[in-house]
């Protein structure tokens, strides 16, 4: 008896011992670390979270989890973690012995644009017996931005191609020799007459004149995100929010081709940064040395003057440029949209009425009214190409009126063809579910417009 009390007691000893140097020593000299292996990626595309846990004492960790609080539309291959409308956990387990280092790679996929990243993460511990919990929270500052990935032409209806489809062949056949913008190298298709002999001779090789036209074409897409008030069945949701973004990146990755110069004007304003952003990114952004995403869509210091004049009246007017480094720039500034107006559209017209120098001007919108129509009008009579590209059922008695009087060929009802959106944004890269679009809508939609569907095939055949 006197021996078994003996070994009670020295058990009882030996757990009190490890309980108290577990909860301890437990979570001392424990470094975790979790990172994203991009900072910036498309819809649809995959990239990799990385966890690092490193135990720098004797003392082992039988039992370690890392609970990570995400954003909602990251996806995680392999987990089933819980997810709400605010932020997604997904739990991982650990097993480190004394002086063990672990690496573990998730494969996440990226479901909608914006702003993703890592908000937090609490590390659980348990000791062997499980007689002590340890946690501890971490703020984990990892964040990537998701750009809207542009629909796929080729699968989209001819309805909706006609809201782009003149942006690449608008161009003068023959450049003016009158407007020279530089020299290239002599490809022997160019004329004699515009060998640039001084380039030629400081080269060592013919150089010749490269002319441009003299017809400065040039598209202004008008993004308007405020809904209609008349009849609330007519406001728009966050699912026509996202085409709204994804037409315009659509825009906007089609001027690519031809080089035609592009400028971006909506009544919202981009979201400020996240809270926690890595601070060498705010840095750099500062010093404009480095992550050009971030002065991209924030930095007042390194924006023009254009842009910066039209945040102070209260909406985002990129300046107007053309190619692949102005394009990633404006899709930036689209995956950072607020989804609400931050002033009235009626408001915008009015500002810009003086101020577009725009050949072409697509327009975005859920609705139509008389200021709209009075605005368009006006800038047909000044020769520009204006489109109205309809996001929200127009089925009043002023829309059509509208859209079969004066504006006729001008207003584009592509609500009509959500389901081939629906379609398009799978073509890209995009699963059903990442469309936002649900497949019953689409079957409404093709339903309900299918006169006017044949109506628009029979006139694209003439």
């Amino acid at each position: 008896m006197t021996v078994l009390l003996a070994v009670a007691a020295l058990l009882g000893l030996v757990v009190w011992l490890q309980n108290l140097v577990f909860r301890r020593f437990g979570l001392r000299q424990l470094r975790y670390d979790c990172y994203l292996n991009r900072h910036e990626v498309f819809e649809g595309e995959e990239l990799r979270l990385i966890e690092v846990v490193r135990n720098q004492k004797p003392l082992p960790l039988p039992w370690l989890k890392s609970e990570l609080a995400t954003s909602p539309w990251l996806d995680f291959a392999g987990s089933k973690g819980i997810r709400t409308d605010r932020l997604r956990l997904v739990s991982s387990v650990f097993m480190l012995r004394g002086w063990h280092q672990l690496r573990r790679e998730w494969q996440v996929r990226c479901r909608r644009f914006g702003w993703q990243g890592i908000e937090k993460v609490l590390l659980v511990s348990n000791d062997l017996l499980g007689n002590v919990t340890l946690s501890q929270p971490l703020p984990i500052q990892s964040w990537i931005l998701v750009l809207p990935r542009p629909y796929d032409m080729e699968a989209l209806p001819w309805e909706a191609r006609r809201l782009f489809g003149k942006l690449q062949v608008r161009r003068l056949f023959v450049p003016d020799p009158f407007f020279m913008e530089g020299v290239s190298e002599y490809s022997g298709l160019e004329p004699l007459r515009s060998i640039h002999w001084y380039a030629s001779a400081r080269e060592q090789r013919l150089m010749v004149h490269r002319l441009r036209d003299s017809q400065d074409q040039s598209v202004a897409v008008l993004l308007n995100l405020e809904p209609r008030r008349s009849l609330t069945r007519f406001e728009r949701s966050p699912l026509e929010y996202a085409d709204a973004i994804r037409l315009a990146a659509t825009a906007f990755d089609q001027t690519l081709a031809s080089g035609v110069p592009v400028e971006l004007i909506t009544n919202s304003l981009p979201e400020p940064l996240p809270q926690g952003l890595d601070p060498e990114a705010r840095q750099a952004s500062d010093s404009g040395s480095a992550n050009p995403m971030i002065a991209d869509i924030l930095d007042e210091n390194l924006l023009p003057g254009l842009v910066r004049e039209s945040l102070e009246r209260g909406w985002y007017r990129s300046r107007r440029a053309s190619g692949r480094t102005h394009v990633y720039s404006l899709l930036r500034v689209l995956a950072t949209l607020q989804n609400q107006p931050t002033v009235p559209f009626a408001t915008l017209l009015e500002a810009l009425e003086n101020e577009l120098v725009a050949t072409d001007l697509i327009i975005l919108s859920f609705y139509i009214d008389p200021v709209i129509e009075d605005f368009v009008k006006r800038q047909m009579a000044a020769g520009r190409r204006p489109r109205i590209g309809l996001l929200s059922s127009g089925e009043d008695e002023y829309t059509r009126r509208v859209s079969a009087g004066d504006l006729d060929g001008v207003v584009i009802p592509l609500y009509r063809v959500a389901h081939n959106l629906r379609e398009a944004a799978i073509a890209s890269g995009l699963t059903v579910e990442e469309t936002g679009i649900p497949e019953v809508l689409g079957q409404q939609h093709k339903m309900g417009s299918g006169e006017g569907e044949e109506a628009d095939d029979v006139a694209a055949a003439s």
